[in-house]
């Protein structure tokens, strides 16, 4: 493919793009009129595309530096050759798109969806000067200085970044369990908390990379360059809490004494203490009433506890990141200091609990996330009612129609949560 030179680009403007938008929708509707947006090979820079659904379309050789991109929809979209450079694609969502080959110099993709996306072979650098194709080359020798490419938060799972010249780029937070990042050029960049989990990086350069708190569980390394890289308290399979081979009697035996435990209300049996042990595997302690264990200091990362009975169960200090708790009864559940980063909770109820006494005296137990990181969890539909969030870290959280009322969120961050249709004390 010949690309045509700068001169030659094809300027659309804002309007004519509408246009264009529009017939796309009815081409997505099956509507009679319409057509694919196809721009291959023209200038649309500084263009809005926000909020669009825009899935299929072809941008092919696109010159799109400082579009607007964001909270839109480019589903198996194609960015081929295209020039991206200090666009915003932030919360957008790029599942299975081509970017193979394009410029993403100075990017926003902060929150962006970008599951199996295929960007092999990218420039992900600050690249001055470039027009298009005319100096690409030289725009790859250029050395990165400040502006570097944010992927901060973004879903990169699956994705294929084989060959990406990534130098500098932000991934801190973002979930890239399975990408393909081999023969990459990742120096400088930063992964903190990012999750690692089965990256293929072999043959790639990490160094100066920061990869402080990640999770590199059967992360591949193979012929890596990692001279002077940060792997402060990485997760890896070396430096995991322990295996349940070392408990006292099997896993199997001992829910079931917890359950006879509860059953009992503590005449008979034992409840369950699995803190400090590494719990990622154990799926079948979801088909399994779990109200009152301990697992503090555990390592849940990607557990999934979804529809799980665990009311005033103990998860202080644990190791939550990207696990999956959805539509379960967390009431009266302790998370103190826990990280709980990417955690999905939608439709878990962890309002307080009402507990009867002897003597037929009630008292609440209210969910405890004080200083829990929660940094860019689900939290969709979530009762929150009453619950101590003080300290805790909301950023860039999804508390889309949550029950705040009565939460105590004294200290608590939320920087960029979307609290939209959230029940609070003020409404």
């Amino acid at each position: 493919m010949t690309p045509p030179d700068d001169d030659e680009y094809a300027v659309l403007t804002q309007k004519k793009l509408d246009e264009m938008i529009k017939l796309h929708r009815k081409f997505l509707e099956g509507d009679s009129g319409g057509s694919r947006l196809i721009a291959k090979f023209k200038d649309i820079s500084g263009l809005d595309f926000h909020g669009y659904n825009l899935s299929n379309a072809d941008f092919t050789g696109a010159i799109m530096r400082g579009c607007n991109l964001s909270n839109a929809n480019f589903e198996s979209a194609s960015f081929f050759a295209a020039d991206l450079s200090k666009a915003n694609l932030e919360n957008g969502k790029f599942k299975r798109a081509d970017f193979r080959g394009a410029m993403l110099a100075s990017a926003n993709l902060y929150l962006a969806d970008l599951q199996k996306a295929d960007l092999r072979e990218g420039v992900i650098m600050q690249n001055k000067g470039a027009k298009g194709w005319d100096d690409y080359e030289k725009a790859l020798s250029k050395k990165p200085k400040n502006n570097h490419t944010i992927f901060s938060g973004a879903k990169l799972t699956q994705a294929n970044l084989s060959g990406t010249r990534a130098v500098g780029a932000d991934f801190s937070d973002s979930n890239m369990t399975g990408t393909i990042f081999n023969d990459s050029d990742l120096r400088e960049s930063k992964f903190v908390n990012a999750n690692l989990s089965d990256v293929d990086l072999s043959g790639s350069d990490l160094r100066k990379a920061d990869m402080k708190g990640s999770i590199m569980i059967g992360t591949k390394l193979e012929n890596v360059e990692i001279h002077g890289a940060d792997l402060t308290d990485t997760i890896t399979e070396d430096t995991i809490n322990k295996t349940l081979n070392l408990l006292e009697e099997p896993v199997e035996d001992l829910i079931k004494a917890h359950e006879l435990w509860i059953k009992t209300q503590g005449q008979a049996g034992k409840q369950l203490d699995l803190s400090r042990y590494d719990l990622r595997h154990q799926a079948q302690l979801k088909e399994h009433t779990l109200t009152a264990i301990k697992a503090n200091g555990a390592n849940c990362v990607h557990l999934d506890l979804s529809g799980t009975e665990m009311q005033c169960a103990f998860f202080d200090r644990a190791d939550l990141r990207d696990a999956i708790i959805k539509g379960a009864d967390v009431r009266g559940t302790s998370f103190k200091n826990a990280n709980m980063a990417r955690i999905n909770l939608t439709g878990s109820d962890l309002s307080a609990l009402e507990v009867k006494l002897k003597g037929g005296k009630v008292t609440h137990v209210k969910t405890n996330l004080s200083a829990a990181n929660l940094q860019h969890a689900v939290l969709k539909k979530v009762n929150f009612s009453n619950v101590i969030l003080s300290g805790a870290d909301l950023s860039y959280a999804d508390l889309t129609e949550c029950d705040l009322r009565g939460a105590n969120l004294v200290g608590c961050k939320l920087d960029g949560a979307n609290i939209e249709d959230a029940f609070t004390d003020k409404k």
